[in-house]
């Protein structure tokens, strides 16, 4: 994956911003652009914080000359994009401009915008209060105002102040030619701006570019109400429009945030070039924002991902969602896909030296022998290389730059936080809380029913104590390599056997199958506890044995003494004890022991907020081997990601604000109120609380031809109910009824990855692709009526 890069000319003396200020310009000749970048320096109080990016996308030669001597002399830095393009791409430029910042938040302006003093520190300080820094998907939009050509004068003279101009505007004068209560003076998380893909960039001239990026913004956030008929574009008197319809009221809201704290951006006048104004552009523009809306309200973010330009090259094996992840992509830079088969007879040392590559990319290196081979090599070498792989905890992934799992040095406790601060102390208990009670699991387990109903389904009295032995799958890589003490998978097998005969007759030994093994161990003595939930059977059991499963994270979550006896990364004698004797076994259960509660906290905090990853799994599964199933995980859609103790991202947001009474709802709060309007009402059916309901009202809203309706209905049951291939059909009938036949078959696809030998949907993605006057002869998928 190739994105070409321009060469940065820095002028910045700031080594770690905050916030990176990007300047889209092609310089015309109707008025001096160049002059207008000191315009900065209007806010005579600049925090050392903020830097300015001139993006130069295709000016000309001599222009660029000057522009790069003028951005020298003001120590902002400077990028030209030489493009041959005659339109200018403002998309592009901005993309460009976004990889190659070096701070944490990127802020969006026009060249003729023009700031108050203070105006900087009140964008970082904006930046903390609602959030940013800890919620990747927020963005701030500040308002603009446009002043005239004689309010512009004063204004760059220092002989009329901000106040004086709110003033003015605020009362109807004649200072202000027009408002944009929200404008694309954006401020966005840099990596999260990289990860949906930045903007548009097949917005040219002029674009909507602007609008579409907002669009996505506020509806992904989703911070307010949702308005009604939330794809309709209000274009003409938006300043002034009282009725919560449409996107751009939601997105105005955000505008009011910063308005209601009197923050405002000025737009300098200056004489329009009416050549620039195309109206067939437009018009193509405008038919790009409403299918990208489309789609994005289908599918979320679909743009491909843009590289952190810093983080130079990375070589990659294959397009698994593990790591070849939008959430991802941006930490690898430009990146070069290849294949393990690749390397067989070319020498991958040599070519990583060649090709001037960083790091490597590795999913599990354990998985065949060709795999290992080349990790191997890699590692003998010293190239840095990170494995990116599942975790321990529900919606887990890891990356680790030490090694595999059990060869990980990152799990020690030399990386744990010395102690925890109230914050993490309460976080990490109320994620204790919520998991240990919850149903959720890395595989399929049965229903909970709880600890007291499980003793009782298993025979168990209460006066006796419990050993619990969860068995991994025999194929699994950490039995097959990270064995240890015990050897093998029949050691451990004969071990527990051992223990489960010489137990004192106060102890009863419960065994659990790996969900994905096809194998049925067998423990004279022991109880087979089915598909038992695991949680239920963390909750009932005093004591865990196991090899090295990942079961031993989890009784570290339920504060349950777990003995180990293979190489196991959660090794610490603090939380557990290693054994692989059976004396040494019953000894320990004897004995007896508990988990440290300090350090069981500070190593469950480590892992949720410095070391793991977290995201929702799609996942399906497939015959492997004569022993076992293998989980084929679809697609991960990362809402945190941590990279050696740094937040890169984090989209788990789930705080709105709904109440129309707050004082945010002012301007359209009467038209609200008059018009019942609601949060539910905004979606024609509510929101669906399970998939059931969502394919109900979906097939209710198909036989009434409301197939936008029924399209969301459906989508929403895929969203809900992930894993069931008929959601899918259903959805993709709906989208081809609507005319979108390129989003419904992404949805067919989608249905024949979950059913692949099913020969209906097959049959249908070929029906599809037909031309629409052979369409006739087609045989949808039928969408049952209630």
């Amino acid at each position: 994956m190739r994105y070409e890069q321009p060469a940065l000319v820095r002028n910045s003396a700031a080594e770690s911003p905050v916030l990176t200020v990007l300047i889209t310009i092609r310089v015309a000749a109707h008025y001096d652009m160049i002059e207008r970048l000191r315009f900065r320096s209007l806010d005579t109080r600049m925090p050392d914080s903020v830097t300015f990016l001139v993006i130069d996308e295709g000016s000309s030669f001599e222009d660029a000359e000057r522009l790069k001597a003028a951005c020298a002399e003001i120590g902002f830095d400077y990028v030209r994009h030489n493009t041959e393009k005659d339109l200018f791409c403002l998309a592009g430029a901005r993309n460009i401009g976004a990889s190659l910042s070096r701070s944490q938040f990127i802020m969006f302006e026009d060249v003729d915008l023009f700031p108050y003093p203070g105006f900087y520190q009140d964008i970082i300080d904006e930046i903390h209060v609602q959030g940013l820094d800890t919620h990747s998907n927020r963005f701030l939009t500040v308002p603009c105002l446009y002043l005239s050509e004689q309010a512009t004068e004063a204004a760059l003279a220092g002989t009329l102040s901000k106040n004086e101009i709110l003033h003015d505007h605020l009362t109807g004068g004649p200072l202000v030619d027009f408002a944009l209560p929200a404008s694309s003076a954006l401020v966005i998380n840099r990596m999260f701006y990289l990860s949906i893909g930045g903007s548009n960039d097949q917005f040219k001239g002029w674009g909507l570019e602007d609008l579409e990026l907002a669009y996505r913004l506020t509806r992904g956030t989703n911070k307010f109400m949702s308005p009604k008929d939330h794809r309709w574009l209000i274009e003409g008197g938006y300043a002034h429009n009282p009725t919560y319809r449409g996107w751009r009221a939601q997105f105005r809201l955000h505008g009011e945030l910063l308005a209601r704290k009197s923050i405002y951006i000025f737009h300098a006048h200056h004489p329009r070039d009416t050549a620039w104004r195309n109206p067939e552009l437009h018009r193509a523009n405008k038919a790009i924002f409403q299918s990208s809306n489309e789609s994005f309200d289908a599918k979320g973010h679909t743009l491909p991902s843009l590289p952190d330009a810093k983080r130079g090259r990375s070589l990659i094996f294959g397009r698994g969602t593990f790591a070849y992840n939008p959430a991802l992509l941006p930490l690898w830079g430009d990146l070069e896909v290849k294949g393990y088969q690749d390397f067989q007879e070319r020498d991958i040392i040599e070519h990583v030296r060649a090709n001037g590559i960083n790091r490597v990319i590795f999913t599990n290196p354990y998985a065949n022998d060709m795999r290992l081979s080349v990790y191997n090599r890699v590692r003998s070498a010293g190239i840095p290389f990170y494995v990116v792989e599942r975790g321990a905890l529900t919606d887990s992934m890891f990356i680790d730059d030490t090694g595999f799992c059990c060869e990980s040095t990152r799990y020690r406790r030399e990386h744990w936080p010395a102690e925890l601060d109230a914050g993490r102390l309460r976080r990490v208990q109320d994620y204790i809380s919520a998991e240990t009670s919850s149903g959720s699991a890395l595989e399929k387990q049965g229903e909970r029913i709880g600890a007291r109903a499980a003793l009782q389904k298993l025979g168990i009295p209460p006066q006796k104590k419990v050993l619990f032995v969860p068995f991994q799958s025999r194929s699994d890589t950490t039995v097959n390599h990270f064995a240890g003490p015990i050897g093998s998978f029949d050691n451990f097998v004969d071990l527990v056997r051992d223990v489960t005969k010489r137990l004192p007759p106060d102890w009863v030994v419960v065994f659990k199958k790996h969900p994905l093994s096809s194998v049925q161990e067998t423990v004279p003595g022991a109880i087979d506890v089915g598909n038992m939930h695991i949680k239920d059977l963390m909750e009932l059991t005093d004591y865990v044995l196991l090899m090295n499963s990942g079961v031993g994270v989890l009784s570290i979550l339920f504060d349950r003494p777990c003995i180990y006896t293979a190489q196991a990364f959660y090794a610490d004698d603090a939380l557990n004890r290693g054994a692989s004797k059976a004396g040494d076994v019953l000894r320990l259960l004897k004995e007896g022991f508990t988990v440290d509660q300090d350090s069981r906290l500070r190593f469950l905090s480590y892992l949720l907020e410095d070391f793991y990853s977290f995201g929702k799994f799609t996942v399906t599964e497939k015959s492997y081997t004569d022993n076992a199933t293998l989980s084929i995980t679809e697609r991960i859609d990362y809402y945190r990601v941590n990279l050696l103790g740094a937040r890169v991202l984090d989209t788990d947001d789930r705080e709105r604000i709904l109440n129309p009474n707050a004082p945010i709802y002012d301007l359209f709060r009467e038209w609200i109120r008059s018009n019942k309007h609601t949060e539910r009402q905004a979606s024609p059916s509510g929101a669906p609380q399970s998939a059931d309901e969502a394919s109900r009202k979906g097939r209710s809203a198909f036989h009434a031809k409301r197939y936008q309706e029924a399209a969301l209905m459906f989508d929403a049951a895929c969203s809900i109910q992930p894993n069931r291939a008929t959601h899918y059909r259903a959805a993709a009938e709906a989208l081809f009824a609507m005319g979108n036949r390129n989003i419904a078959l992404s949805r067919l696809e989608k249905a024949r990855l979950l059913a692949p030998d099913n020969k209906s949907i097959k049959r249908r993605i070929r029906e599809m692709k037909r031309p629409p006057f052979l369409q006739f002869l087609s045989k949808p998928f039928p969408i049952a009526k209630d």
